[in-house]
């Protein structure tokens, strides 16, 4: 204790005079305009100098006058912000507002308040903290201004000005939206030029261009102002025809081919005589994507261009009597292949995604056309549901298998089968033996994947893990992202394979891994087939793959 220093004795109210003086240099120097007012007339008593910086007035006229501190507030926002300050001693308040100062400049403020009390919960005064955030209204509004200007190119066709695949989805999915509640009829055209390659091979890829240009003008004209029309393809345009039966878009399209092949398009010296092939159909909005409109629409192009170029063709909607039938109604021959999903820290696999195949040697062999004949004889929902029975079975069948197990699903699919039937096939028949995950194509999501999310929660809820396949930049719906929340976010291929040697792909590849970082999902990139594009996913901070530099989908029978 003697070698304790004794303090010096403070003379009463030392301490608090030495604590104001503190606070006032404090205030003195900062861009914030602190603020405290009367409770009794809720005049202003005290600003700090922020006050005169940012409202251009003195602190001193504003405490001697009227202490009218809303004098300066935009007329438009005045009485929005008085209703904040008269509520002050019920609730605090942040209220954004604009201010016109004498030199005529507009500033943006936010301003927060809130009531000072004693022990007792009694009001003594009032203060805040008002902020200028003209700096950060304006780069928000060039941002919005910018995210717009960009939206409007990422789905505009850069040659004909007409919405691109992007933009169709966008349109289908508001379309669709409409039909479900006015009940009204969407019918559907594809456009294909015919012999187009001919134009290109013969006059050139400018003379090309031309044509698609022409062809594209000659389309817009014929169609109805309520239509939209979209190039979705090298020479390939699908129209929308909103409020139209199957009989009058059969007329629409015979208007559009008797415009294209009114007169031949030239440009230069060069002359070509365009025709068009169309496919008209009905668009089932339940099932409503564009992958699935246009392998609707390819089947009635294809049947039209059976007789001959220059036609317009519906699809059959009865189902034809084949061998095939028997295959996709009772999924007797589908096989299931298997291709591992690796940790890109040590190539160790983790687990395996399982996929349907038909019989080897036919045509069904490849899951595209597999699908597709689904889909042409409205046998999707049981064709798919078969596939995941299959996988599931070959699962039950190999009890030594490890880590999780992926099987895909079309969102349709998932969401007009019973959450029960579900729940039976992922957890009675495993129960915790077994983790799932169910991979849905975002190609297929886009456009209305709020009517999903009631589902998807259901399956995570029961320990299923659910996955967003085919996540690519150009098609990528962000919405789908957040609304549906998957655990899982696989990158497409396309932007996988060769991004070592792809700037452009390997900056597209860290912007997403950015974006799922808040995401709270795992990221799994397709596609990987060397050891260049290995290091460059994984450097890019991907923590999962899947592709050829480790294995190709092989019979479930050959896996170790």
């Amino acid at each position: 204790m003697g070698d304790d220093i004794p303090s010096a004795p403070r003379e009463p109210g030392e301490d608090r005079r030495a604590d104001e003086e503190v606070f006032r240099q404090i205030a003195g120097n900062i861009n914030q305009v602190l603020w405290n007012r009367s409770v009794h007339d809720r005049r202003v008593r005290y600003v700090n100098d922020a006050y005169a910086r940012v409202w251009q007035r003195s602190p001193d006229a504003l405490l001697e006058d009227s202490g009218d501190w809303l004098g300066a507030v935009h007329p438009e926002d005045r009485s929005r912000v008085e209703a904040c300050y008269a509520k002050l001693d019920e609730s605090e308040f942040e209220v954004t507002y604009r201010i016109v100062r004498d030199d005529g400049e507009t500033r943006w403020i936010r301003d927060r308040g809130f009531a000072i009390r004693d022990e007792s919960g009694r009001v003594t005064s009032f203060a805040g903290v008002a902020e200028d955030i003209t700096a950060l209204r304006r780069n928000e509004d060039a941002l919005r201004d910018a995210a717009r200007v960009l939206q409007e190119i990422a789905i505009r066709d850069p040659l004909t000005d007409l919405i691109n695949r992007r933009g169709l989805e966008r349109a289908l999915a508001q379309e669709a939206a409409r039909v479900r509640r006015s009940g009204a009829r969407l019918a559907a055209l594809l456009v294909d030029c015919d012999d187009f390659k001919t134009a290109n091979d013969q006059f050139g890829h400018a003379f090309g261009d031309a044509v698609l240009q022409e062809v594209s003008r000659r389309l817009t004209r014929a169609l109805r102002p309520t239509d939209v029309l979209a190039r979705v393809g090298g020479d390939e345009f699908i129209a929308l025809l909103p409020d139209t039966r199957i009989a009058e878009a059969f007329r629409v399209a015979e208007r559009v081919r008797d415009a294209v092949a009114a007169h031949p398009v030239e440009a230069g010296t060069s002359r070509f005589d365009a025709t068009v092939s169309i496919g008209v159909s009905d668009v089932a909005v339940d099932a409503a994507t564009t992958k699935e409109l246009l392998t609707q629409l390819q089947l009635a192009l294809k049947r039209g261009k059976r007789g001959g170029k220059n036609r317009v063709a519906t699809a059959l909607s009865a189902v034809e009597g084949s061998s095939q039938d028997a295959l996709l109604l009772e999924g007797k021959g589908l096989r299931v292949v298997a291709q591992s999903i690796r940790a890109l820290s040590d190539d160790r696999p983790v687990g395996m995604e399982l996929l349907s195949r038909g019989p080897s040697g036919d045509e069904l062999e490849n899951p595209e056309h597999l699908f597709r004949a689904a889909v042409e004889r409205d046998l999707l929902r049981s064709v798919d549901l078969s596939c995941v029975e299959n996988c599931l079975d070959a699962v039950e069948a190999r009890p030594d298998l490890e880590g999780r197990i992926h099987v895909n699903l079309y969102p349709s699919t998932l969401e007009s089968v019973d959450l029960d039937r579900w729940v039976e096939l992922f957890c009675g028949r495993f129960g915790s033996r077994r983790q799932f995950c169910v991979e849905l194509s975002e190609q297929q999501v886009i456009g209305q994947p709020g009517r999903l999310r009631e589902r998807v929660a259901e399956l995570q809820k029961v320990g299923v893990l659910v996955a967003l396949d085919d996540v690519g930049f150009g098609r990528s719906s962000l919405e789908a992202l957040i609304v549906l929340e998957p655990d899982v976010i696989k990158v497409d291929r396309a932007f996988v394979t060769g991004c070592a040697s792809d700037p452009a792909k390997r900056h597209w590849l860290d912007r997403l891994v950015r974006v799922v970082d808040g995401l709270s999902a795992y990221l799994i990139a397709e596609g990987i087939e060397s050891r260049s594009d290995l290091e460059a996913v994984r450097d890019a901070g991907v923590q999962f793959g899947q592709g050829f530099f480790w294995d190709r989908p092989h019979e479930l029978a050959d896996v170790n």
